[in-house]
């Protein structure tokens, strides 16, 4: 990756995003990320642009000419919605969505960025309904379950990330990986962050040769923990793994 500040952004990786959320919440960011770790820190008086950093625009920029994107989110969705975290609304301002394929993604397959509107809906038939909702909280103290997370993208059909909407929540801007066939949380890191990895994993997928994909794919290692994976979180790997064989399909 040519630019410095990009580069902080994927040099620290979220490690702690390896324990499942039993009640600690974990810390929801990654070590050492600077100017990256910052643009989702603070609440500002700016219509809900909170805590933008020159790094967002750029990581927004790179990712946009490798997705299939929708029309531009309406202002009053946007507003209505509140603070945002600053990857977040920067994201909905260019694109109402983002499919990394072009078709055949079913809102879910390769990575998915869903539209602002009917965002609670969504969110709550990840857990099936209202009293899934309450029984998967009941079982995960400091879930995404809880008011204040909305699920906006996914990268399977099992596979979705929340992110942490409620500003005065020290946890606001976090992005939680749930993989609801097997009642599983885990905590990735920022919404910048996660920005920032996705851009890594689609320019490497760019270049990659399919050959390579699927060598790495079979080679058995659980999660593709071997060479650009090393050090990465369960959940970071997983979207990586999903993001290359998604841009090249058997």
């Amino acid at each position: 990756m040519n630019n410095g500040n990009v580069e902080l952004a994927v040099q620290g990786h979220a490690t702690n995003g390896d324990a499942v959320m039993n009640g600690d919440g974990g810390d929801g960011g990654v070590g050492g990320v600077g100017n990256v770790a910052e643009a989702d820190a603070g609440v500002g008086g700016n219509g809900g642009n909170v805590g933008a950093d020159e790094v967002v625009p750029e990581l927004v920029a790179r990712l946009r000419p490798h997705f299939s994107c929708g029309s531009l989110a309406a202002a009053h969705t946007l507003n209505a919605l509140g603070p945002l975290p600053a990857a977040l609304r920067m994201m909905w301002e260019a694109a109402s969505e983002w499919h990394l394929l072009a078709e055949g993604h079913h809102n879910v397959f390769g990575f998915n960025l869903w539209s602002p509107d009917g965002l609670e809906e969504a969110t709550v038939n990840i857990f099936g309904d209202e009293n899934c909702r309450q029984d998967w909280l009941n079982h995960h103290p400091n879930s995404c379950a809880a008011a204040g997370w909305v699920c906006c993208m996914a990268f399977s059909e099992f596979d979705f990330l929340f992110v942490c909407l409620e500003a005065c929540s020290d946890r606001f801007g976090e992005v939680v990986h749930v993989v609801n066939n097997c009642g599983e949380e885990r905590s990735v890191c920022t919404m910048t962050e996660l920005l920032a990895h996705l851009v890594a994993f689609v320019e490497e997928g760019a270049t990659a040769e399919r050959e390579e994909v699927y060598a790495e794919m079979r080679s058995g290692v659980e999660g593709w923990q071997t060479g650009p994976a090393l050090g990465l979180s369960r959940p970071l790997r997983a979207l990586r793994a999903g993001v290359l064989t998604a841009m090249h399909p058997e």
